[in-house]
């Protein structure tokens, strides 16, 4: 097999990726002196010029974009490959990134019951950013609301993120102004980062008013959930999150305008999964659709 030696091929796949020897350097643990004297070994090897330099900054050529697919196809082989002998184990550990909230309310509740039920798995819980994307190198499962993947990549819906105006039933009893638009508007709002979805809100249901919007602004869905069920105000949130509240009577749905609901929350997997992945997710997503 007329390979070119492996350890020139991953600088190179790394510069690529980066555009920036520089940044391989940081990557690789090596000198950028070095990265550059290894692509050019690489060069030298194949007889033709992978980069073109211009300026401090490198680019592509067009047989480096031709390397660098044919690279990054291999590379993405042997990890899936790898990826699937480390799990075939007799104990399996599984890497599940999940956005807060639904690891607080939908998933950790229930992994005592999945142990019990697989107890050869090990469900590793990792932080998610809401929109962060499937990493088949990190995770096994994502659980979040980005709409990008790997080719390949098995996405599954889960709730829906159309956002209704909520409150605690025992504001909703006291305050029963929260029933009307001019009502919510001069209330005590919840916000998740800024007023900028309590705006839509309104403008969907078609109402104006000069006055700024009141209340407290929150850095998370996790902290302003907290202040929702203690009845510190009114918030617009996704009430597929939170049906099980709902359905138990703590939470009140104010209105019937949605907002947002063209989005959702989603479970996505690699496209060659291992037999412990597809349990796990056929476990989560019929749980989901339990309401809990």
């Amino acid at each position: 097999m007329d390979l070119p030696p492996l350890h020139l091929l991953r600088t190179f796949e790394v510069s690529a990726r980066e555009a920036s020897f520089s940044a391989a350097s940081r990557e690789l643990g090596m000198s950028q002196s070095a990265v550059s004297q290894q692509v050019g070994q690489l060069e030298t090897w194949l007889g033709r010029k992978l980069f073109l330099r211009e300026g401090r900054g490198v680019r592509l050529s067009p047989d480096g974009a031709e390397l660098q697919e044919a690279v990054a196809a291999g590379l993405r082989l042997i990890g899936r490959a790898a990826g699937r002998l480390r799990r075939d184990q007799s104990s399996i550990d599984l890497n599940v990134a999940c956005i807060p909230w639904v690891a607080m309310h939908w998933l950790i509740p229930h992994l005592s019951a999945f142990k019990l039920l697989y107890p050869a798995i090990n469900v590793r819980l990792l932080h998610a950013d809401v929109l962060q994307a499937f990493d088949q190198g990190k995770m096994d499962v994502l659980i979040s609301m980005s709409r990008t993947g790997p080719e390949g990549a098995q996405r599954v819906p889960l709730f829906s993120r159309g956002m209704r105006p909520l409150a605690s039933a025992l504001l909703a009893l006291t305050v029963p102004e929260l029933r009307s638009l001019s009502g919510l508007y001069a209330a005590d709002l919840l916000h998740e980062e800024d007023s900028n979805a309590w705006a839509a809100w309104f403008a969907r249901a078609g109402f104006s008013d000069e006055a700024p919007l009141q209340g407290r602004v929150f850095q998370d869905m996790s902290q302003l959930s907290s202040a929702l069920l203690a009845g510190q105000g009114v918030a617009l949130a996704p009430v597929g999150l939170f049906s099980q509240q709902i359905a138990r009577g703590e939470l009140v749905v104010l209105s019937d305008v949605e907002i947002e609901d063209d989005r959702i929350y989603a479970m996505t997997r690699g496209p060659d999964v291992s037999p412990a992945t597809a349990t796990f997710a056929e476990w989560f997503a019929r749980r989901c659709r339990m309401g809990g």
